[in-house]
């Protein structure tokens, strides 16, 4: 690679003077020296992150299986401003003005137990060159949450010292449900809701309402029906057409659709009669056949 490189300066500048040969094997020499550094280095690297470590925390719930276990996510103010700010990995300084690592890198897994009661488990994540190495930054992770009778409260982030370098630290949350609880998720659980070693499908529904755990399954109580009723009577002008709906009342169900941007609404009446409506560009509903 080095006499390549001599080659092609030759090629483009061709009044170039030979540099001699002492010249060039030094050069040579360090630029072998500079190459065995390189991957020396980038194998001490990979060195640091061969073993992985963990640290566990387990934490009963005095909640019984009949009734409801809140569950949300809090953010600490002094290190961000809303609760949908992540971050991998960022120095910061604390309140006391120690540089720490900040992150939120946090997950919660849904799982199922037979015990009569929730439960908790907390695993601190990290990596290191040895399993003591790695074992010894996880504990050294600090991470926080509170229960507050029937809600669990857990941070969105953890902190550890600048010293422990960035070595793939994480927090996963496990939170065990037992069957025949109501779980109630805070609409911000979604964004740090994980489907990987969960006993319930990721998708089990949209976060803010109650679910009941029916054996491998969460059960909404309280979702919104996907198609909502609506009772009218009057008369409409659409694009310039009237349409009486005289005195009596008809059930249309409405389904809201949004297609690259543009909202599709269908409608059908009782009647049976069928129609769509569509607002253009202009932000005008028109009516389609």
């Amino acid at each position: 690679m080095f006499f390549l490189i001599i080659l092609g300066l030759k090629l483009l500048v061709t009044n170039l003077k030979s540099i001699g040969n002492i010249a060039k094997y030094s050069l040579l020499a360090i630029w072998i020296i500079a190459i065995g550094i390189l991957i020396s280095l980038g194998i001490s690297e990979a060195n640091q992150l061969a073993y992985s470590g963990k640290a566990l925390e387990k934490q009963n719930m005095t909640v019984a299986a009949t009734d409801t276990l809140k569950v949300s996510f809090a953010y600490n103010d002094f290190y961000s401003k809303r609760i949908e700010d992540r971050s991998e990995y960022r120095i910061v300084q604390d309140s006391l003005g120690n540089e720490v690592i900040h992150s939120t890198n946090v997950t919660i897994h849904l799982k199922k137990t037979d015990k009569a009661f929730p439960y908790i488990q907390i695993e601190k994540l990290a990596q290191g060159k040895s399993f003591a190495e790695a074992n010894q930054r996880a504990q050294k992770i600090k991470y926080n949450y509170k229960i507050v009778g029937n809600e669990l409260i857990l941070d969105n982030y953890f902190t550890t010292e600048t010293k422990n370098k960035f070595r793939g630290q994480m927090v996963e949350v496990y939170l065990y449900l037992p069957n025949g609880i109501v779980y109630y998720p805070n609409e911000n659980v979604e964004a740090y809701l994980s489907g990987h070693n969960a006993d319930f499908d990721y998708y089990y529904g949209p976060e803010g309402y109650k679910y009941k755990v029916n054996n491998n399954e969460l059960k909404c109580l309280n979702c919104p029906d996907q198609e909502s009723d609506v009772e009218i009577n009057g008369t409409f002008d659409i694009d310039g057409e009237n349409i009486n709906e005289g005195n009596e009342n008809d059930t249309i169900k409405t389904v809201s659709v949004k297609v690259n941007g543009k909202e599709v609404i269908q409608t059908t009446t009782g009647k049976g009669d069928e129609g769509s409506l569509t607002i253009n560009k202009d932000g005008i509903i028109i009516k389609t056949k």
